[in-house]
């Protein structure tokens, strides 16, 4: 009888301080990870082939025709419960599929950074909010021609790719370009933009052109060279 008191009186108590003790460290060390994870940003990109996604910029009344553009436009929102701060959004690659099959050659580049439809860094992306990036536009570029005086002889709509600093031209075709969304607060948020470009006029119909976005696994089962 003796030793069931002392069990209860002395053992057991101690058990219990133990495991309060163990369970609340573990608390102290997983409770803010596990509600920073539980709150993180969660970002939903979407694009289509309407406004404002394409959208096309004229200078001025007087443009021309030789003067459209159209600037190719990515959503992003934030459906989390906590602003993404600190943001990164970059390209510093892009594949672009082989004429004579379905292979894609990669093409990398220094990281180009990505700006909205204002031209600012978008550095914060608030809850239930929609921002809209410029990520490429369609427009004329003058090519030098075949005769021997070296004037201007072309006038061609190529693919370019927006960002800080000078256009970096793609000129026609297939192309995936990953877009990389990065915060400390988040995992990187790849997106995989897919763009069809293939005419030398200003002609978006769908047999000239279409944009989408690829999933990762659709991105993953590409044959890549």
């Amino acid at each position: 009888m003796n030793d069931i008191n002392v069990l209860w009186s002395t053992i057991i108590p101690s058990w219990l301080t133990a495991i309060g003790t163990i369970g609340a460290v573990c608390i102290s060390l997983f409770y803010r990870p596990l509600i920073c994870w539980i709150k993180r940003p969660k970002l939903v990109s979407s694009i289509n082939n309407a406004t404002p996604y394409i959208e096309e910029i004229i200078s001025s009344p007087e443009s021309s025709e030789k003067e459209k553009e159209t600037r190719i436009r990515l959503e992003i929102t934030n459906k989390g419960k906590i602003t993404a701060d600190h943001c990164t959004i970059s390209v510093s690659c892009y594949y672009k599929k082989r004429d004579k099959d379905d292979i894609y050659c990669k093409t990398t580049f220094a990281p180009i950074q990505i700006k909205d439809y204002r031209c600012s860094s978008l550095t914060y992306i608030s809850p239930n909010v929609s921002y809209f990036l410029d990520i490429a536009s369609i427009r004329r570029i003058d090519e030098m021609g075949s005769s021997s005086d070296g004037n201007l002889s072309h006038q061609f709509y190529k693919l370019m790719l927006l960002g800080d600093g000078k256009p970096l031209k793609l000129g026609k075709g297939t192309f995936i370009i990953p877009i990389n969304i990065s915060s400390p607060r988040m995992r990187t948020h790849i997106v995989y933009l897919k763009v069809y470009w293939v005419c030398d006029n200003y002609c978006l119909d769908k047999e000239h052109f279409s944009i989408d976005m690829l999933s990762e696994s659709e991105f993953n089962s590409l044959i890549i060279k």
